[in-house]
């Protein structure tokens, strides 16, 4: 499968995904990302040469960096943080091992309580569904 080069707004977690100049090319929010944005479609729909790089180095960086596997471990690591600070304010959410929070302390906080494993994959799911994700 071909993949051609990213073109993104340079806004929110966009700039995460797409390196500008390496991955794609990011563009202005608003009215002023218009002409960039064009500009950009043009280049990667003129030069070939650019275009096959972008892709490869973008696919290579979303299988390295965002795969759900690589995702989960992230989300992980944050939420073992999250868990240890709360147990260091002593609010009563006793730390256990990465990842395993006990559904009665989740819902003692008040917190709805799904395992991330679950609603990655069902996050994901749903993109490739939608064909934003082809892997």
């Amino acid at each position: 499968m071909e993949h051609i080069g990213d073109k993104g707004t340079a806004a929110g977690g966009t700039t995460e995904i797409v390196v500008n100049g390496n991955t794609g090319w990011l563009h202005p929010a608003g009215k002023e990302g218009v002409t960039p944005l064009a500009q950009n479609i043009v280049r990667l729909a003129t030069d070939v040469e650019t275009r096959l790089k972008m892709g490869k180095q973008g696919s290579t960086r979303v299988k390295q960096m965002f795969l759900e596997r690589h995702m989960s471990q992230r989300i992980s690591l944050v939420l073992k943080e999250v868990l240890l600070k709360a147990k260091k304010n002593a609010i009563g959410l006793q730390y256990l091992e990465l990842g395993e929070v006990s559904q009665e302390k989740a819902k003692i906080l008040g917190i709805s309580f799904t395992p991330s494993e679950v609603s990655l994959k069902d996050i994901f799911e749903s993109l490739k569904e939608k064909y934003f994700l082809s892997f």
